[in-house]
């Protein structure tokens, strides 16, 4: 089995537990509204697993679905509050949970904890949403601080690319190899075989450029340090 194909099943299997705790369908839902620029990322977390980012340009319907969304919200009985983050009005979807502790004395004890089980904004031109807040602060930082297509590292690696192509798979190899050697075992096993390449790897981008046949061609750019 290919690494791509791996990657492949760990989207499809995230996607899946994101539409579970949504309660939405993912393609009509969301992607059905989307005309323009998109993009879905992967973020390390603070316990070294991983969020998720979808950012997409606002269009006609954006409005609509964001309504829906609401709606299948409310019939799963979240709550929707809103906060404000770096300045920026800040919807959440919250679920109300309970945890146990011990005291000193050793005593059991129960808490309420809200848990967020998505979150949303507008930023200019587009619709942000994530798995979490911590995401989304991410999300907003960048925004603050320059989008992923202003990056210089990230202009760097799509310059040998295609400029005509299907869009770009880009990977910060150093911020996020330990969530692809958790979630892909495979993965594990090509690095110890092309261990000096893997140690030296910056970033990796694919691109797909199309079918011939029926077979898609795609073309990658590793760049190393």
């Amino acid at each position: 089995m290919s690494t791509n194909a791996e990657v492949s099943k760990l989207v499809d299997r995230t996607l899946a537990d994101i539409q579970q705790v949504w309660g939405v369908n993912l393609l009509q839902d969301i992607f059905n509204w989307v005309q323009g620029e998109y993009a879905l990322a992967v973020l390390p977390n603070s316990s070294n697993s991983a969020d998720w980012i979808f950012a997409a340009e606002k269009s006609a319907d954006s409005q609509k679905a964001i309504d829906k969304l609401d709606e299948i919200a409310r019939s799963k009985e979240y709550s929707i509050g809103s906060f404000t983050l770096r300045n920026q009005k800040i919807t959440a979807w919250t679920q109300l949970t309970t945890s146990q502790n011990y005291d000193r004395e050793n005593k059991r004890k129960s808490a309420l904890e809200t848990e967020a089980k998505g979150v949303r904004a507008s930023v200019g031109k587009y619709e942000i949403f994530t798995t979490s807040v911590e995401a989304m602060d991410a999300a907003l930082e960048a925004a603050e601080t320059g989008s992923l297509v202003a990056n210089q590292d990230f202009q760097t690696s799509i310059e040998p690319l295609p400029p005509s192509n299907d869009g770009y798979f880009y990977l910060d190899w150093p911020s996020s190899r330990a969530i692809w050697e958790k979630q892909i075992p495979l993965l594990r096993l090509i690095e110890l075989s092309a261990r000096p390449l893997f140690d030296h790897l910056r970033s990796l981008t694919v691109t797909s450029t199309g079918e011939i046949t029926g077979i898609r061609k795609a073309t990658i750019f590793m760049r190393l340090n």
